[in-house]
Order: C-alpha cells, then structure tokens, then sequence
C-alpha cells in the first residue's frame, strides 16, 4: 500500500470534498431544469387559480414557457418593445465663461414628436437646439440621439438636418443644385439625386422652379428650398432655427400649416426654435418654455395656455388676469377670452369702466378698471368677439358689466 506524506493529508480532503460539492450542484442543476421544463407545460396546458400564491406561480409558469419556447414577436411589436427615444438629455449643462447658458437640462423626445423651445432671446433655446446638433459641445451631461450616446461625436455624425434663421442657401446654386448639394457630397449617383429632389420638389410645392436661383425666389419659397434640401439625405432629425421669422404676417400662417402637415406626412421627429408663442401654440405636439436656460415647463399647447406651472409661462404664453372673484375668494387666473362684457347687470356680473378699446380684426381687446382692487389690482384685459362690441357699441369711459365664463384655479407658484 502506497504512502502518503502527512503534509498531503489535508490537500487529499480538500480534494475530496471538493468532488462530492460538484456532484451535488450536477444533482441540483438537473432538478432545477427539470421543475422548470414541469413549470413551463402546466402553463402551457393548464389555468391558473386566482389565489395568490398561485398567481405568482402563473405568471412564473408564463415567463418560462415565453423564454423556453422563444415565442416571435412581429416586427411591429419588436419595434415597439426595443425603439429608444428619439432624443434624450440627462444633465446637460453649457458654460461660457461666467455665463451658465444651459441649466441642468433633462429632457425626451418621441420619435415622430414636434417639440417648439420657446422663450425670450436670451433664454438658451438656440443653445440647447445646437448643442443636441453638435455645433456646440456641452460642458457635462449626456446626449442621446435614437438611444446612442453622442455627447462626443462631431455634428457630422448626428444623422440631422437642419435650416437657419436666414436660410443659407447657395447663391450661385439653382433650386435643384440646392436641394441636391448633400447628396452630390456623399457621393450619390446623379440618378439617385434627380429622383429624391424631384421628389421633394413635389413634396414642398416647388413645382417648375428647378433652375432658379435664390435671388428669383420669395422668401417663403426659399424657406422651401432650404426645407427640402435639410430633408434630402432623409435625417433621423429636424431641427428648425426661427425658420418662420423673417417672412411677413400671411407668409408667415401660411408656411406653419404647411410645415406640420410635410412633418405628419414625413413623421420625422422634430425640433423648432422660436419666439412667437402664437406659432408654438398652433404647430407643436409638445412645448418647452425657457427661461435663464431652464425648462420652466414641458407639456403640450393646451397644458402651457390653460394650466401655466409659473406666472413666467403664464405672462409670457398670452395674457392672464389674476383675480379674485367674490363669489368664493379664491384666486384664479382667467385669460382675456374667458369673459364676457355686458351693457346691464346680473348678480354673476362685476361693474367697470372702460379704459382703452383696441381692434383686432375678428377680436377687440378691451381694458376695463374694476375699480375694486380686491378683485384685481389692474385693469383686467378682456377679448371679445368684434360683432358683439359693434352690437353693444361700447366705448370708452363707458361702465360695462364683464362675467367671467371659465375659471382656472390660481397655483401658489402664480398668485
């Protein structure tokens, strides 16, 4: 019988110990998976009662059976299940120098979504929408862009087109040469650019203008061309800096509607810069507000007009009256066009006179001073169909009776 040395004993039970754990774990192993095969076909064949311990034991038997069996998903659910947001900001912050021109910005976006940043000048929103861009590097924070990380990529990697304030169109280009440029420079075949920009000729209404140059065109036919030609290597992204300001009042309303219907139609997702609450109000799935390089507030038009979250929003989304009406004491913010003015009283109506009417075409504003200020402080603004003030024929200095037709509770934050 051969011997050992003593100091080999231990190691020799160690060893042996060893063995035995590893045949127990084999043992375990082969009954777990052979329980969960168990799980899986009494899912598969039998109900689950509605106790809760059985429930929980169900929804075990479901998941099983659903990752044993590899169950397809159609492509539409697959989609759906995986799809990232189309733009994600997680703390991003710019600094230049001593300024702080965007604010811990946390901020998503929907694929197919219409956002407008609006605000003052000044207020970041041009910062924001070109540091999403890349034409400026944030200072901290991450960008994600259809769920990738872009905070480090160049612009030219961001997968966006874009159209400035003034268009920068090429002068020396046609409309065709102009909406073709990205293409030509990504190396395309001249079939391929001939069909995409007769298509987006078509597609933006510009029709037999091919070989003009922009010095023939309006301006909201360039707005056009530059639409078209940041929509010509079918970006993920549209981003829109001020597109609508440079043109006149009726160019203006005209273009907007046709801006939201090519991007219902196109179901790009898209970023619009701007000033003029009005525009925001009537083309944006979503709006930001801005101020000193913060979000004030997020939501869509409605929730911005009717349910302001600051009395900056409120004051710079429209006219408010803040009022405290005697029926109950409580404050409340009423918008002009939520009252009513009368030429006789009623006990629902509170007596004042007219300091200012002013014509507004289908609407006239009318100033009137309550003279109580326990209900209002100022005179409070009201809007009033144009055929009702010609009917009432009111004027100045003249009392009138105002009755206030929807209430909005006033927030702590405003009032």
């Amino acid at each position: 019988m051969l011997s050992l040395p003593k100091h080999s004993l231990p190691l020799l039970s160690l060893l042996r110990r060893v063995r035995v754990a590893s045949t127990t774990l084999f043992k375990a192993n082969h009954l777990l998976t052979h329980s969960v095969n168990q799980l899986a076909n009494h899912s598969a064949n039998q109900s689950v009662s509605q106790s809760p311990v059985l429930k929980t034991q169900g929804l075990m038997n479901k998941v099983t059976a659903s990752v044993l069996t590899k169950k397809k998903m159609s492509p539409g659910q697959q989609e759906n299940r995986t799809r990232k947001p189309s733009v994600e900001l997680q703390g991003v912050n710019k600094y230049y120098d001593d300024c702080h021109a965007l604010k811990d910005i946390n901020l998503t976006i929907n694929h197919g979504e219409f956002i407008s940043f609006l605000g003052p000048s000044g207020c970041g929103k041009t910062t924001l929408l070109r540091t999403i861009a890349g034409l400026e590097d944030s200072s901290d924070g991450i960008i994600y862009l259809s769920g990738k990380n872009v905070t480090n990529k160049p612009a030219r990697q961001r997968n966006f087109g874009i159209v400035f304030q003034s268009y920068a169109l090429f002068p020396n280009l046609t409309v065709e040469e102009n909406i073709g440029y990205a293409l030509k420079s990504k190396g395309q075949s001249k079939k391929t650019i001939k069909e995409r920009v007769n298509e987006l000729i078509e597609l933006v209404g510009l029709a037999k203008l091919n070989d003009r140059f922009p010095s023939q065109l309006s301006g909201g036919q360039q707005q056009r061309v530059a639409l078209a030609r940041a929509l010509a290597p079918n970006p993920k992204l549209l981003l829109l800096d001020e597109p609508l300001s440079a043109l006149d009042a009726k160019v203006r309303h005209t273009l907007r509607s046709e801006l939201k219907q090519l991007q219902q139609k196109t179901g790009i997702t898209t970023i619009m810069v701007t000033h003029d609450q009005e525009e925001a109000l009537a083309i944006s799935d979503r709006i930001a507000v801005l101020k000193f390089g913060e979000i004030e507030q997020i939501g869509t038009p409605d929730e911005i007009y009717s349910t302001p979250a600051t009395e900056f929003v409120a004051e710079f989304v429209g006219t408010i009256n803040k009022m405290t009406l005697p029926h109950d004491g409580q404050s409340y913010i009423v918008r002009p066009e939520w009252m009513e003015l009368f030429n006789s009283p009623n006990e629902n109506r509170i007596p004042g006179i007219i300091q200012d009417v002013e014509y507004h075409g289908a609407s006239t504003r009318v100033t009137l001073d309550l003279d109580h200020s326990e209900i209002s402080s100022k005179p409070v603004v009201l809007d009033i169909p144009t055929p009702h003030v010609k009917k009432m024929q009111f004027s100045m200095s003249q009392v009138a009776w105002l009755e206030v037709t929807h209430l909005d509770m006033c927030s702590s934050s405003i009032c």
